[in-house]
């Protein structure tokens, strides 16, 4: 079984089964089945992110905006931020080090998928 066949529930119920086999001083424990459980859970921690929420405030440069939109592939962050500029909307793209909270705004939150 590969580690993307492998559900969360059924990561966490291998887990289980396996270190119960352990705990009665069992001998043979899938230990495959027991690292593949656990590379999954270990992806599942890395997917989750600290993320600035939509509706924060940030500064870029010298302009201020608001985050309108957060993408997150391949394990990068990058935010749409909208803000105006000489009475024109605009919006783009930033990756995650090129924006700063404003003072007063939350920091970043933790986010996953449940």
């Amino acid at each position: 079984m590969s580690i993307q066949a492998l559900s969360i529930t059924a990561a966490c119920e291998t887990l289980n089964d396996n270190l119960y086999e352990l705990e009665q001083d069992q001998t043979e424990v899938n230990t495959n089945a027991v690292v593949q459980a656990a590379d999954v859970l270990a992806t599942l921690v890395d997917a989750l992110q600290k993320v600035l929420a939509v509706g924060s405030s940030v500064t870029f440069g010298n302009m201020n905006g608001t985050v309108t939109a957060i993408c997150i592939r391949g394990g990068n962050v990058t935010y749409e931020v909208a803000w105006v500029h000489n009475g024109v909307r605009r919006n783009e793209w930033f990756e995650d080090f090129e924006l700063t909270p404003t003072a007063g705004e939350a920091a970043r939150e933790m986010i996953g998928f449940k």
